[in-house]
């Protein structure tokens, strides 16, 4: 029982942090381009087409 209260503890700060930083994100830079526009602009130059590509098809896969 304790291992399922601290669990959802840990779950419900990890969600909180997660939406924290959406939100500063969508205030920073609202786009109608989503995740895939935030990753361009905050990874580093050399990877950002790549981590870019990625988190557009993770998106298109997790909305099916």
């Amino acid at each position: 029982m304790a291992g399922a209260v601290y669990g959802f503890i840990v779950v419900w700060s990890g969600t909180a942090a997660s939406f924290a930083v959406l939100s500063e994100l969508a205030s920073m830079a609202p786009t109608s381009g989503g995740q895939y526009h935030w990753c361009s602009m905050l990874a580093p130059p050399s990877s950002m087409r790549f981590f870019s590509y990625v988190t557009g098809w993770l998106t298109v896969i997790g909305w099916q």
